[in-house]
């Protein structure tokens, strides 16, 4: 019995039933998945066999190499934590044993109360007794600890101490020094501030000194030791602040606050000196090393804030100079005198290293204020880099007929410097870094390169060849060579858009070019001589190209067209003259 035939099958040719094409696809690759599994499955299987065989491998390695190493670590550990394992059991034990005792203290409080209170005085007794073995342990354990926190100690002690000497100055103990050196400068220092204003007042330069030891934080320091010096003089010192340059004293005052802000304000005015230069990161400070110091100084040596501000800003400093001795050279010289070798030579210009000898007079100060100012700040300076030119030809213009294609721009090269000014002098300057901030632009000059007709294609050959018509873009002729409205016409007139270029009919040199003014109604206007009896006017122009005494080619751009001098339009009046005088140039240059 055939079988029905379903919605979804087709018939062939042969009418049997044929499964739709969505269902054959589906076959296929149903087909494709099972046949690349069946490739596969052999493939993995030996890659999992083999990655469990090197995984296992691995283990048994790293179990042969690390279980010693977790043993021991795992030994050491039970071994540190051992005594703090058994105190914890010991207090544990402790915890039990009060509460024990507590219950026996109670019990003994219920039958007697003269037994509970005995029995609590013996309980701290009974307790100790029975914790003796846990107290040993927790000793075991302290002692080492305090040993070790008492060997800190002593090291601490050991490292922060040193040998100093111990001074006794005037019959009484001031302290301790790190050593001689320390006093003398103190003395020194209590000089200075006394010198000029007691000189009666001297400072015992034979004290008491015995070998010690101290911690390094008693030790006394010049400053600290120059009070103490200073305190002998009774009640003739105060307490001050004192300004000291170049490490002499120059006086004192009653504040440091007030000292520090005078030193600022002197730095801030000279500031304004600077004003007009774009600077950056300013820096202003003292050339000279000026400190203030507060301690004890003489009572006649304080001044008032402006006493002190005319002393630092009204003294003025002389000039120096030196003779040069024998093997001296620049850089001694300079070292010796506090300053640069560059500042050397800039205040002697006319020394050289070279010149410098035995004998010679050399200026190493210049007279100025007392107090020299030295400004450091970042100095930017812009510097032009020149552009590049490079010359095209245009074949779409006309031998002569030159322009600008692309105008040259010049670039920037920034240099950042690092420049030392003093009293607005400069006296160094140390390139920081430099950047190239705008690239320069190359300048195309385009020269013209079409030939109007049998010219040498290079401009300035001045070579006569034959007459060509004078405007390639224009052959519309206005009037002729000729009587014209009552008047004789000496050219003819080629009507053209203005600013439309003008060739040179002919090579030879130029004789007139009138680039401005009315010159007898020409307007702007060219005049060329060929060398052969011939010569060409060119007027009207509204630009000429060229100047007196260029040699130009045939074809070459001379002019452009206009409507200058006297002119009613835009157009170019030709005229061609033979041995002076004019003649028709049309029949010259029509054909």
């Amino acid at each position: 019995m055939a079988r029905e035939k379903t919605s979804l099958e087709t018939v062939d040719e042969s009418g049997a039933a044929v499964a739709p094409a969505s269902h054959r696809i589906t076959d296929e690759l149903v087909r494709v998945w099972f046949s690349a599994v069946d490739g596969l499955y052999p493939v993995c299987y030996r890659m999992g066999i083999r990655t469990m065989r090197v995984a296992r491998r691995v283990w048994r390695v790293g179990r042969r190499v690390f279980d010693p190493v977790f043993a021991a670590l795992q030994k050491a550990w039970e071994f540190v934590t051992r005594p703090f394992r058994r105190m914890k059991q010991s207090r544990q034990q402790a915890a039990k044993e009060w509460r024990r005792g507590k219950i026996w203290v109670s019990r003994g409080w219920r039958q007697n109360k003269l037994k509970g209170v005995c029995r609590a005085v013996a309980m701290p007794f009974v307790g100790v007794y029975k914790a003796r073995h846990a107290i040993a342990r927790g000793l075991t354990v302290l002692f080492p600890l305090l040993a070790a926190v008492a060997v800190a100690l002593v090291l601490r002690y050991w490292y922060s101490s040193t040998f100093a000497l111990r001074l006794t100055y005037m019959g009484h103990y001031v302290g301790d020094i790190a050593d001689e050196d320390v006093f003398d400068r103190a003395a020194d220092l209590a000089e200075g501030r006394v010198a000029g204003v007691d000189s009666t007042f001297a400072v015992d330069r034979t004290p008491e000194l015995e070998l010690t030891f101290s911690p390094k934080d008693d030790l006394l320091t010049e400053n600290e030791l120059c009070d103490l010096i200073l305190g002998s003089y009774g009640d003739k010192v105060e307490e001050l602040c004192g300004v000291y340059v170049d490490g002499k004293f120059e006086g004192a005052v009653d504040s440091e606050k007030k000292l520090t802000v005078l030193l600022n304000s002197i730095l801030a005015n000279c500031a304004d000196t600077y004003s007009n230069l774009a600077l950056s990161d300013v820096d202003l400070k003292f050339a000279q090393d000026v400190q203030t110091v507060n301690g004890l100084y003489p009572t006649s040596a304080k001044l008032s804030l402006t006493e002190m501000r005319t002393l630092l800003t009204d003294r003025a400093a002389s000039q120096k100079w030196i003779t040069v001795q024998a093997g001296d050279t620049a850089a001694s010289v300079a070292e010796q005198n506090g300053i640069t070798r560059k500042q050397l030579l800039s205040l002697n210009t006319d020394v050289t290293p070279e010149s410098l000898t035995a004998g010679k007079q050399l200026l190493v100060q210049e007279a100025g204020a007392y107090l020299d100012v030295e400004m450091t700040c970042t100095e930017i300076e812009n510097r032009s880099i020149a552009y590049k030119s490079e010359t095209v030809k245009d074949p779409s213009r006309y031998i002569g007929d030159n322009y600008v294609k692309i105008k040259g721009v010049p670039g920037v090269r920034r240099l950042t410097y690092a420049v030392t000014y003093i009293d607005g002098k400069e006296v160094s300057r140390k390139k920081l870094s430099e950047a190239v901030t705008r690239q320069p632009v190359t300048q195309v000059n385009a020269v013209g390169a079409l030939d109007a007709g049998g010219g040498s294609g290079v401009a300035g050959d001045g070579i006569a060849r034959g007459m060509i018509w004078p405007l390639p873009s224009s052959y519309s002729v206005g009037e002729t060579y000729g009587p014209q409205y009552g008047r004789f016409h000496n050219g003819i007139d080629i009507y053209g858009d203005y600013g439309a270029p003008i060739i040179a009919a002919d090579g030879g040199v130029v004789v007139e070019a009138n680039s401005s003014g009315y010159n007898g109604g020409w307007g702007l206007s060219v005049l060329v001589d060929h060398g052969n009896g011939y010569q060409t006017r060119y007027a009207h122009c509204s630009a000429v190209l060229v100047t007196p005494g260029e040699r130009v080619s045939r074809g070459q751009v001379v002019g452009r067209v206009g409507s200058t001098g006297y002119s009613t339009c835009n157009h170019l009046h030709f005229e061609v003259y033979r041995d002076g005088g004019r003649i028709d140039p049309y029949p010259l240059v029509a054909g």
